[in-house]
């Protein structure tokens, strides 16, 4: 007799490798592309790396504070022509959980260096 078995099919098989992939980046610490695709369209964002994302996303963080006159975007915050860009307030909200990480000594953590960056602002 015939056995049936259940396949992936290709583009299951592409996506399960790109998560790998992804997943393999990201522990290695070059990108991080939870944030990746908020502020640049297409493909050249997803070649950005770590730190240039990082570099742009502070910057719209210290306009936001020349603007408002603080740091402090609520997770609320949206910009944009519609209002529905929440990519700072969602940058934001990371880099809080990184250095809540960073105080309890666990998971990823914000680094020194960004975290001077940050409290200059």
């Amino acid at each position: 007799g015939s056995t049936s078995t259940t396949r992936a099919s290709p583009k299951e098989k592409e996506i399960r490798i790109l998560l790998e992939r992804k997943k393999k980046l990201e522990d290695l610490g070059g990108f991080d592309f939870d944030f990746g695709f908020h502020r640049k369209e297409g493909v050249a964002a997803a070649a950005k790396s770590n730190q240039d994302r990082w570099d742009e996303n502070f910057e719209a963080l210290r306009q936001y504070k020349e603007r408002v006159g603080n740091a402090d975007v609520p997770s609320t915050y949206r910009e944009g022509e519609d209002k529905k860009d929440s990519s700072l307030a969602v940058w934001v909200a990371k880099q809080r959980e990184l250095w809540r990480n960073k105080q309890k000594g666990k998971g990823r953590k914000l680094s020194d260096e960004r975290e001077l960056s940050l409290n200059s602002l």
